[in-house]
């Protein structure tokens, strides 16, 4: 039982108090077998960022790979958090965690939701940690209650100050006054 917990911690590469959270771990892993070298049914993970909420990915499972340290994950759920507690989350069918950068790939049928009611629309969706950016090169829409956009191609910094479309940029605005 002890190891179980400890691989679990182990990976995510977080140390956490093992008394904090024992109950909660038990009961919602799952050991997969496959060829991965550790495999688990259902996933919950935080990140964080100086003490504050980063982002936060749900999963239906996980298989992680030791030599190319990397976490494969299937019917995935990502949260990201800003400073002032605005929110974007993704989903879409698979994806992919570096385990020693803790970039995020995303792919297949994706959805982003913000919460000042845009939707993006895309198959692939990368997060770069340090920088703080989520970008692709496929074929995006953003649509919101007033604004329907296309293109190929996003780069958008988490905090929403920065987006650009890359190429092939078609837009509508819906009862947009100029007087």
């Amino acid at each position: 039982m002890l190891f179980l917990i400890v691989a679990v911690v182990t990976f995510f590469g977080v140390f956490i108090t093992l008394n904090k959270f024992k109950n909660k771990l038990v009961s919602e892993v799952d050991l997969v077998a496959t060829d991965a070298d550790l495999s688990i049914k259902k996933v919950h993970y935080t990140q964080t960022d100086e003490g504050r909420k980063a982002w936060q990915l749900d999963a239906e499972s996980a298989r992680y790979f030791k030599g190319k340290e990397e976490i494969l994950l299937e019917k995935v759920r990502a949260v990201f958090y800003d400073q002032e507690g605005e929110t974007i989350t993704l989903t879409g069918d698979q994806g992919k965690i570096m385990s020693n950068s803790k970039d995020m790939e995303i792919i297949g049928n994706i959805v982003a939701t913000s919460t000042k009611g845009y939707l993006l629309y895309t198959d692939s969706l990368k997060y770069i940690m340090d920088q703080k950016k989520i970008c692709t090169n496929d074929h995006i829409k953003i649509t919101g209650e007033r604004l329907k956009i296309e293109g190929e191609g996003l780069s958008m910094d988490i905090s929403g100050e920065n987006l650009s479309i890359l190429r092939n940029v078609k837009s509508s605005f819906k009862e947009l006054k100029f007087f």
